[in-house]
C-alpha cells in the first residue's frame, strides 16, 4: 500500500563533495607551508598540483565509497604561485542542494514538500509469505498502546484483541476500511443461496477471500494472517472447516498481495476464485495444499 529516499541521497552527495572539498583544501595548506627543498618552481608545481589532485582524490573516494582512480578531476584546479609575492589562496566552490519541485511525488503519489516525516506512519513490512502460519501471541498487554482505544475495533476474540493491540495501526486501518464487513457484504451478494446454508460453502469461501485480500491491501499480509489465526483461535468451527477457512486465508493474502490499491479487483478475483472452488470431502481424504490460487469449500447450498 505504500519509499522516499530520492532527496535524502541528494542531500547526502551534496555534502560529500563539501567534506572532500574541505579536505583539499587542509591538504594544501600543508603543503604549501612545508616546501621542498633544491627544486625550481616548476618542479614545486608539480608536487603541489599532484599532491592536490591526489587529496581530491582520496577525499572524493572516502565520500563515495568507491576507490580513488575512479575520481573526476578536481572541480577547482589547482593553480601555482610565487610564495615570495603572493599568498596561494583556494576559493571553495558553492554547492548547491538540489531543490524537490513542489508538484514532485513519488512512485506511491506523496509529495514530499506536503507530508512531513511524521505525518506518514510506516506499517510493517508488506513482502511477506502469504503461506506461512506462525502462532498467534496471546498475551494480552497490560498497558494500551496510545494509538488504540478499547471500543472501536468492533467485537472481537481475547486473540483477535491481542493482535489488535500489538499491531493497532494497522487494526485501525482495516477496521477503518471496513474490510469485514464489505466482505461480508459481497460474498451474500453474490452467492445468495448459501446464506441459508450451515456455512463452510462457497460464500464462506468467498467471504473469507474476500476478508483477508482487503485486509492485506489496508494493512498488509502479515497482520492480515495473524488476525486470520486469531479468529480461528477464538471462534473455532471445527478441524475440516477451519482447513477450509486457513486454505482460502492464504489465497485471499495471495491476491491482496496482487492487487494492491485496487480493492474492486480483490473482491472480483475472490468472487471468481469462489465460483470455480474445489469441493473437498473430508472423509475422502486431506484438503489439497494451499497454492495461492483456488478455494474450496465442504458444503453446498441447502446442506
Amino acid at each position: 500500500m505504500r519509499t522516499k529516499h530520492q532527496s535524502r541521497r541528494s542531500f547526502g552527495l551534496a555534502g560529500g563533495v563539501v567534506a572532500a572539498i574541505m579536505l583539499v583544501v587542509a591538504s594544501i595548506t600543508w603543503l604549501v607551508g612545508t616546501p621542498a627543498s633544491a627544486e625550481t618552481p616548476a618542479e614545486r608545481c608539480a608536487r603541489e598540483t599532484a599532491a592536490y589532485n591526489s587529496a581530491w582524490a582520496q577525499g572524493w573516494a572516502q565520500s563515495n565509497g568507491r576507490p580513488a582512480s575512479e575520481a573526476p578531476p578536481p572541480p577547482v584546479p589547482y593553480v601555482c604561485h610565487n610564495p615570495g609575492t603572493q599568498t596561494p589562496t583556494t576559493t571553495m566552490p558553492t554547492v548547491t542542494a538540489p531543490t524537490i519541485s513542489a508538484t514532485s511525488t513519488t512512485e506511491n503519489g506523496v509529495q514530499p514538500t506536503v507530508h512531513a516525516p511524521t505525518d506518514i506512519p510506516s506499517p510493517t513490512v508488506k513482502n511477506v509469505d502469504p503461506f506461512k502460519t506462525t502462532p498467534v501471541d496471546t498475551t494480552v498487554p497490560t498497558a494500551e498502546p496510545r494509538d488504540y482505544e478499547p471500543g472501536t475495533v468492533g467485537p472481537l476474540g481475547k486473540n483477535e484483541l491481542s493482535a489488535c493491540k500489538w499491531n493497532p495501526y494497522d487494526c485501525k486501518r482495516s477496521f477503518s476500511a471496513g474490510d469485514k464487513e464489505m466482505a461480508e457484504s459481497e460474498s451474500i451478494k453474490y452467492f445468495p443461496l448459501d446464506r441459508y446454508s450451515s456455512g463452510d460453502s462457497q460464500q464462506d469461501a468467498a467471504r473469507h477471500c474476500i476478508w483477508q485480500g482487503l485486509m492485506t491491501e489496508s494493512s498488509n499480509a502479515d497482520f492480515a494472517e495473524k488476525m486470520a489465526n486469531a479468529h480461528e483461535i477464538d471462534k473455532p468451527s471445527g478441524e475440516a472447516a477451519g482447513t477450509m477457512d486457513m486454505y482460502n486465508n492464504v489465497t485471499g493474502r495471495a491476491i491482496g498481495l496482487r492487487n494492491e490499491g485496487n480493492r474492486a479487483a480483490i473482491i472480483s478475483q475472490c468472487v471468481d476464485a469462489a465460483r470455480k472452488a474445489q469441493f473437498w470431502d473430508p472423509k475422502k481424504g486431506p484438503a489439497p495444499a494451499p497454492n495461492g490460487e483456488g478455494l474450496i469449500y465442504i458444503r453446498r447450498p441447502n446442506s
